[in-house]
């Protein structure tokens, strides 16, 4: 079967447009998920995006919480989900469209945002993180909201932006990274990402993205 395929425009300021073809991607199905078994049970976190069945992320994310694995779930792109397994994910990852359709408001600035972050936690979420391009990330909890401001660079192409930073915030997370290290890291690597073309080719390695930051 064919890979997911996703043909990619770019408009200004390099923001990025997809029209995709999920191919394998939607065949990724529960009994797929089994054959994994023995690598997800050692797994320190489960990273998810909405690239796959529904029916998969609700399979995934039953299994992680019956052996305490947290799941940091990228509700991209935004689409409609069983509302009642938001609540069993451990940390949900948005944009600002994102988080407006979770949440079933607008969200146009940072104040609209925590907002919504408020209404997720409310319904059961732990952690809330929602990235606003230029003008930065933050993460919520119930007790408490780190933010940090957007690296200034000059961006040729957003896509996989949100990957990256979902990659390396899970990474900084389970090296115990605090909250504000992980957002920093996390908004580091997307910061490199944006100033590449491509969605791969674009993800920066650790080195590059801690002498990123050694030079802020």
């Amino acid at each position: 079967m064919a890979s997911g395929h996703a043909l990619i425009m770019i408009g200004d300021a390099g923001n990025n447009y997809l029209s995709v073809a999920p191919g394998a991607n939607y065949n990724l199905t529960p009994a797929k998920i089994d054959e994994a078994r023995s690598a997800i049970n050692e797994a320190a976190i489960i990273v998810m995006q909405y690239e796959i069945p529904q029916e998969t992320i609700k399979y995934v994310i039953d299994l992680a919480n019956e052996n305490g694995i947290s799941v940091l779930w990228n509700f991209a792109p935004a689409r409609s989900f069983d509302s009642s397994y938001i609540p069993k994910v451990k940390i949900l990852v948005l944009n600002e469209v994102e988080a407006g359709f979770l949440a079933k408001m607008e969200v146009k600035n940072e104040a609209d945002a925590e907002q919504a972050a408020n209404v997720l936690i409310g319904r059961g979420v732990e952690k809330v993180i929602i990235t606003l391009g230029s003008q930065g990330a933050f993460a919520m909890t119930r007790t408490e909201k780190v933010r940090v401001p957007a690296y200034l660079v000059e961006a040729v192409d957003t896509t996989a932006a949100g990957d990256t930073f979902c990659g390396a915030f899970a990474v900084a997370l389970v090296e115990g990274k605090s909250p504000k290290e992980c957002l920093q890291f996390a908004s580091a690597a997307a910061a490199i990402s944006v100033t590449r073309m491509g969605a791969q080719p674009s993800a920066p390695t650790r080195a590059e993205i801690e002498g990123f930051l050694n030079r802020m």
